[in-house]
């Protein structure tokens, strides 16, 4: 488990969490750029943006696209609301299979 100091939480949760709403882990790299919080939290939503676009590349295809869009959409949402709930409350939680890729990220 990741452990931050205290007042690197409490200053940046705002900014950690915004990181999984769509593309604002561009603006927590960017406002926060030496908070380890705050790029934890980042480096795991760009990983779900990747991870969405990659989404919407797949739903394109006949028949099987319509299971990508849904199931896979509605599983990320919930992903994502779950991390941003722990981020706002000044909790990390590493997301199953992208908290290990994010953390191979080196920025």
């Amino acid at each position: 488990m990741m452990e931050f100091k205290k007042e690197d939480v409490e200053k940046n949760k705002f900014l950690a969490a915004i990181s999984y709403i769509p593309l604002l882990f561009i603006v927590t790299f960017a406002v926060a750029p030496n908070s380890e919080f705050a790029k934890a939290h980042a480096k795991q939503g760009l990983i779900l943006f990747i991870v969405e676009v990659i989404n919407g590349i797949l739903s394109l295809i006949p028949i099987i696209g319509f299971l990508f869009k849904f199931l896979v959409g509605a599983v990320l949402f919930i992903v994502a609301v779950v991390a941003f709930v722990y981020a706002i409350t000044g909790n990390y939680w590493k997301i199953p299979f992208v908290g290990d890729i994010s953390e191979e990220i080196k920025i």
